[in-house]
Formats: structure tokens, C-alpha cells, sequence
């Protein structure tokens, strides 16, 4: 974010940031779960380092469960990073970094770094809505969250950064079209009910100038998705309801036809195709199964490709596999998991829970929160990634992750309130206890004089 945005965030934001980095830094000699390592920092420290692994078994060349195409961009650039440093520092002041601290150091540096982009996304989120972003960056950062787990090299706070540029892409595109088409429709309007032909040639003008929201941020958005896909399958769990609300924004005005659906949804998947072969091929060449010579000769066949997503469900619908990893009650993430990780926030997204099967079981259909909303959103988005995964017979703490973003955006400002900085009484001679009615687009209105004028 720009730094005049980052100095008006409270100061002790900035203390927990700055925290965050610094027990980044601190020796630590434990681990939260041994897959910090064995899924991020072997795999790449062979070929990188030239040490000695032992390569997890989920990297097996027989039958790859892992892509490793996500570690080159995180693991394998910190180890680069890590090379070129020592390499200067031997070089100048025959200092070597070439210990085991430091090999795990600039990993979960980088980490730390890309952590951030959570905290951005909550606060473009929050700026595009009009949302207070203090109080929700405040407990975003203290979180147990992202001051433990962000930190470290697990595939599961990739997932987490991916989950929360897509929310961030999405709610952008969903405020930017709930706008857009409302223009749009009182253009129209407008249009013809113009009398005159100089009229209708400035709304006309008007409607030339409005952006097509359709298809916005798609390639972003799929990409986002197929990179989220290629590191954990599990994503599809987290990017579904996302995925859904960019699909379905602007259905049920009426300029908006249900056709754009279908066309949104053949660009997404069309859109997905470059990221996914080139995530293949990279996979292919480091597990083996493609290389240079074999390019060289056109011996290129189906069997030279491997597909590690494909590889990974398979290997977990199989009930003998899940067991020997563990099998857990399916309420353990909602009575755990859950609990453990957020804490109060937690608590408050249950009391939400209870409120909303209370509309429901009402019937009180209007209180429940608009598929055009940003609470929405948010609340699909912890609603059933919660619930699909909870169906998953292996649960872990670690699973729930991207969870964090949603549950600080709803239930933050409940925990730490903020205070309205100033007061702006009003100025079109309204009175308490009168009707402030409003004509709805007279500030679209306004807006569109303007515009014809140009």
C-alpha cells in the first residue's frame, strides 16, 4: 500500500508489523509441523544447494503428489537470494551465510514478506467498500495467524496469500460492477425518455464512456485460481464461492442477461489453460518426465507429462491412505480447529451462524446478507470452505488458514470498534425526525451532468 496510506494506520500496527518480522528473525529451533520443511525447503535445497535431502515422499518421481512449480517462486528465489549474498559477503569480507540458520531464515523471510500481501488485500478491500480498515488491520496483525503461521514455509500460507488476492480481485470487480451497471441502467433510462435528439446524443455519449465490467480482472482471477490449484487441490474448496459471486455479479438487473454467465464461465476456464501448462511443463522437467533431448528428437508423448493435482486426488479418495496420516471426527475443525486459530473471532462467526439459520428458519429470506454484497462474499467464503472441509476425513489447524481474511473483515470492528473521526452534520436542511428521502440517483445524476458536458 502507499505510504502516505501506511502512516495513517495506528502506530501500533506498525509495531506489529515490524514484531512479525523481528521473531521471523529470532533462532528457532522447533517447528510447528514437520512439512514446513519437508514440503518447501527439501524438495529445492538439493538442486539449489547442492546438500543432501531426503526428498519427502510426496515428491516421489514415480508418482509426484506436490507441484514444485510454487517453490521455485518462494523457496527456490530465497535460496538464489541466499547465494548471491553469500557469495558478495565471502567475496568482500570472507563472511559465509552458508549455515543452517540461514537456510531456513531466507525462506521464512520471504514468507514473512509475501504475508503482507493479506494485509493489503484487506485494506484495498476495505478502501473500495468505503469500510474503517484500522481496526481490522490492528487484529489482522496480532493475530496467533499471521504472527506464527504466516511466517513459516507452508504450502497452506501460500494458500493463504493466493485466497486473499482473489477475495481482494473479486470484491473489487463486485463493487466496481454494482456501480457500473447502476450508471449504466439510469443511462438508459435516461435515454429514452430523452425527447430530443441532442439529448438522446449526450446519453448516448454517456453510455460510450461507462467500462465494460463483464469480464474484469478474469485473467487475474483465473490465474490466481489455477496457481492456488496447482499448490494445494484443496483450494477449489476455498475459491468456489469467490469464483461464483465474479461469475453471477450484475444477474438480476435488467441489463444484465443471464448469457453473460455462461460467457464469463467459458473465458474463466479458457483463461486457465496458459498457467496450467505452463505449471505442467516446469513439473514435467523436474520430476523427469520431459526433458531437453527428448524435445529435441519430437519424442514428446501424453506419458511425458505429469499432472501432480491429479496425482493428489487420487491418492487421497483412497480411504487406506487418508488413515495412515489420520482420520478425525468431522466435527473437528467447527469445535477445534476452528476455536484454536481465531480465537474470539471464532466465537462471533458462530453467534452470526446462529442468527442467520434463525432468518432462514423465519423465513426472514431479507435478512441474510445480498450475493452482491461484500458481506456476502465474506461470509460464503468462510461459510463453505468450513463446511467442504470439514467433510475431508484428515483435519489439520493449518488447513483453515485462509479463513483469517473474511473472519477479520466481518467480526473485526466487533472486537476493537472504531471511532468516527469526524462528525459531518448535514447541510440540505435536514432536520432530526424528518424524512431524509432522497431521489436514489441524484448523485448519479449529478455525475452524469458533468459528463455530458464533456
Amino acid at each position: 500500500m502507499p505510504l502516505k496510506h501506511v502512516a495513517q494506520l495506528p502506530k501500533s500496527y506498525l509495531l506489529c508489523a515490524f514484531l512479525r518480522v523481528f521473531l521471523t528473525c529470532l533462532p528457532q529451533t522447533g517447528y510447528i509441523h514437520p512439512d514446513e520443511y519437508f514440503q518447501s525447503i527439501e524438495p529445492l535445497a538439493e538442486k539449489s544447494l547442492n546438500v543432501k535431502v531426503n526428498k519427502p515422499w510426496e515428491f516421489n518421481v514415480t508418482f509426484p503428489l506436490r507441484s514444485v512449480t510454487p517453490l521455485y517462486f518462494t523457496t527456490g528465489l530465497s535460496f538464489q537470494i541466499l547465494k548471491l549474498v553469500d557469495t558478495f559477503l565471502t567475496y568482500q569480507f570472507d563472511v559465509s551465510l552458508a549455515t543452517p540458520y540461514f537456510t531456513i531464515l531466507f525462506p521464512r523471510l520471504l514468507m514473512t514478506g509475501l504475508s503482507f500481501a493479506v494485509d493489503w488485500s484487506l485494506y484495498r478491500i476495505c478502501l473500495a467498500n468505503s469500510e474503517k480498515c484500522k481496526s481490522r488491520c490492528l487484529i489482522l496483525s496480532t493475530s496467533y495467524v499471521t504472527l506464527v503461521y504466516a511466517t513459516r514455509t507452508f504450502s497452506n500460507v501460500i494458500e493463504l496469500l493466493l485466497f486473499a488476492l482473489l477475495l481482494y480481485y473479486v470484491a473489487e470487480s463486485l463493487i466496481f460492477s454494482n456501480i457500473n451497471i447502476r450508471q449504466r441502467e439510469y443511462i438508459n433510462k435516461r435515454y429514452k425518455a430523452a425527447e430530443t435528439l441532442g439529448e438522446k446524443a449526450k446519453f448516448h455519449k454517456l453510455r460510450l464512456y461507462l467500462e465494460n465490467d463483464s469480464l474484469r480482472s478474469y485473467f487475474t482471477i483465473a490465474t490466481i485460481v489455477t496457481v492456488g490449484f496447482f499448490n494445494r487441490p484443496t483450494f477449489v474448496a476455498y475459491a468456489i464461492s469467490p469464483v461464483f459471486f465474479w461469475l453471477y455479479r450484475g444477474i438480476g438487473f435488467k441489463s444484465i442477461v443471464s448469457l453473460q454467465f455462461h460467457l464469463r464461465t467459458v473465458v474463466f476456464v479458457a483463461s486457465t489453460v496458459p498457467t496450467v501448462v505452463f505449471f505442467v511443463v516446469v513439473d514435467s522437467f523436474f520430476y523427469g518426465y520431459l526433458t531437453w533431448g527428448e524435445i529435441g528428437m519430437l519424442e514428446v508423448s501424453i506419458n511425458n507429462f505429469v499432472v501432480t493435482p491429479w496425482n493428489f486426488v487420487k491418492y487421497n479418495i483412497n480411504a487406506e491412505n487418508l488413515a495412515e496420516h489420520g482420520v478425525h471426527p468431522r466435527w473437528l475443525n467447527m469445535l477445534v480447529n476452528v476455536p484454536l486459530l481465531f480465537g474470539v473471532l471464532a466465537f462471533l462467526c458462530y453467534s452470526n451462524l446462529v442468527e442467520l439459520l434463525r432468518s432462514i428458519w423465519q423465513c426472514k429470506y431479507h435478512h441474510l446478507p445480498s450475493v452482491r454484497s461484500i458481506r456476502g462474499l465474506m461470509t460464503a467464503s468462510i461459510l463453505f470452505p468450513l463446511a467442504l472441509l470439514s467433510f475431508v476425513p484428515h483435519q489439520e489447524p493449518r488447513f483453515l488458514l485462509p479463513l483469517i481474511l473474511p473472519l477479520v473483515y466481518l467480526y473485526g470492528p466487533s472486537i476493537w470498534p472504531e471511532q468516527v473521526d469526524v462528525v459531518v452534520k448535514p447541510t440540505d436542511g435536514y432536520k432530526p425526525g424528518e424524512s431524509r428521502r432522497r431521489e436514489p440517483n441524484s448523485l448519479l445524476k449529478a455525475e452524469c451532468s458533468a459528463l455530458s458536458r464533456v
